[in-house]
């Protein structure tokens, strides 16, 4: 009867490790996809800025 527990115990192990990578996979794939387009929308940001800012520089102060 223990030995029944043993296996039992180790199978329900074995399926919560497997759960627990399947999970885990998931969340790393979608985080990685998310930080993968908000990397580029950050790049894109960065370029706006710098032609603003170069815009300002060329405009230099507008009279009142």
């Amino acid at each position: 009867m223990l030995n029944f527990a043993a296996r039992k115990r180790q199978q329900v192990m074995r399926y919560i490790l497997l759960v627990l990578a399947f999970i885990f996979f998931i969340i790393w794939i979608v985080s990685w996809l998310a930080f993968h387009v908000a990397g580029g929308l950050i790049h894109i940001l960065l370029v706006i800025a710098v032609i603003l800012f170069i815009i300002h520089l060329v405009r230099g102060r507008s009279a009142v």
